[in-house]
């Protein structure tokens, strides 16, 4: 089971978006706690993979799922964290 922690990066994008989440809070509450649910959730599973990554040691995720932000998502952290994503449903190797 892995632990409800996250990086400090996590931290940092949340508060340097507190401008959109506020504004957005005051405008549309619903919309506002819908997306910041799916923004806990996409780095839940983000920071989720990387760190089953690292605790394998492996250099390289080959993934079957569809093209999306989180797929994207993970490529980018993936990389910054030294591993590749190879997506095999549509052989996608995310270059970013």
């Amino acid at each position: 089971m892995l632990k409800v922690d996250f990086p400090l990066r996590f931290w940092l994008d949340l508060f340097a978006g507190l401008p959109f989440w506020a504004t957005l809070a005051f405008t549309r509450p619903k919309l506002m706690a819908r997306r910041i649910t799916q923004y806990f959730e996409l780095y839940g599973i983000v920071f989720g993979f990387c760190r089953i990554m690292s605790a394998a040691q492996a250099e390289v995720l080959f993934s079957c799922f569809e093209d999306s932000f989180y797929s994207s998502a993970l490529a980018l952290v993936a990389k910054k964290s030294g591993f590749k994503v190879v997506n095999a449903m549509h052989g996608n190797a995310y270059y970013h």
